[in-house]
């Protein structure tokens, strides 16, 4: 039931936009025949679409995947707003088709509704990844947030063996996405703040900014990775963050400590959509030195402010990447004696 209802939608897509060329051509030509020629069209259409609909949500059922369920799904909400757009608009012209606002509408929110066609494949070409019958899943970012994947992504494997110690001094250690990440008084700092100094303006533009220093080696399994950090400035947010187990710039895990929430936080990135996993309170001081920890340990990590334990929390993800640091919003902070060691 699974590998009908796509190979029926994909016939499908193709049929709706030579309906719409039809009802196009009636428009612009008013050719003799050319609006019975629409409507009869339409109509195949309209049962055609719901067919699939059908077929869709019974293939969803029957594989009962709790990870999929229909509700939950973008691709079936965009199925169930095509089939009820033109099924509504179709009814509006068979009822009140004399009526010129009635026209216009039609044609509006048809022509609209083409857009959807085409986020809706793209979703369905997600769905045939998620339901595994299409395989492998594209590692590469660009594919997967145009397919919106959030799921599938292969953790590098670790280079990182038992005991080896690293350690970071400088930018030129790593590449930035995001932010002016520079040597400053013995410490990295990430000095670009992102503002105008517009209070407001700053809180609805930057609030989602997430400046991120990748360190290029290594790629670490289990270990303990450490750095201290003093945040100087900040009004929407003032942020210290370690990031680790980074499979690439969109999705990784970071620890964030915040003065001004004055908690620290665990958060993970998929597809660049940050998840806070846990928050713990914390007195995190600003203008400060302090000291940040995280042990890795298969699917648990263990995070600790100042030698004192915070908190653990088990998250499956990812377990391996790279290292690196990072700041939120207008953050401006520093880090030094930066430190990781496998185990």
């Amino acid at each position: 039931m699974l590998t009908i209802h796509p190979i029926l939608a994909s016939l499908l897509v193709p049929f709706i936009f030579t309906v719409a060329a039809l009802g196009w051509r009636y428009r612009l030509t008013r050719a003799p025949g050319s609006g019975d020629t629409h409507q009869r069209w339409g109509k195949r259409l309209l049962a055609a679409l719901a067919l699939v609909w059908i077929l869709g949500l019974i293939g969803v059922l029957v594989a009962n995947l709790p990870s999929a369920p229909p509700a939950n799904s973008g691709h079936f909400f965009s199925g169930t707003l095509l089939l009820v757009g033109y099924g509504v608009s179709a009814a509006l012209m068979l009822r009140f088709g004399k009526n010129i606002w009635i026209r216009r509408l039609h044609v509006t929110a048809n022509t609209l509704l083409l857009f959807v066609v085409v986020t809706q494949v793209l979703a369905g070409i997600n769905r045939l990844y998620k339901f595994e019958l299409w395989s492998p899943v594209p590692q590469d970012q660009s594919t997967r947030s145009l397919l919106s994947i959030k799921f599938g992504l292969t953790s590098p494997p670790a280079t990182a063996v038992r005991d080896q110690n690293f350690s970071w001094t400088a930018p030129s250690d790593g590449q930035s996405f995001g932010g002016n990440w520079k040597l400053d008084s013995n410490s990295i700092l990430q000095s670009d703040c992102g503002c105008s100094g517009n209070l407001i303006g700053d809180t609805l533009t930057i609030n989602n900014r997430f400046p991120l220093l990748i360190f290029n080696n290594p790629v670490l399994g289990d270990g303990d990775y450490s750095a201290e950090f003093k945040i100087e400035a900040g009004q929407v947010d003032q942020y210290a963050g370690l990031a680790f187990r980074i499979v690439n710039p969109q999705n990784y895990y970071v620890v964030r400590a915040s003065a001004s929430e004055q908690n620290v936080t665990l958060a993970r990135f998929d597809n660049g959509s940050r998840t806070v996993v846990r928050s713990f309170p914390a007195k995190v001081q600003r203008g400060e030195w302090q000291a940040v920890r995280v042990n890795l340990r298969g699917a648990e990590v263990t995070i600790r402010l100042n030698d004192q334990t915070i908190g653990a929390v088990t998250d499956d993800v990812w377990l391996t990447g790279r290292l690196g640091l990072g700041t939120k919003a207008d953050s401006v902070t520093r880090f030094r004696n930066i430190i990781a060691i496998g185990k």
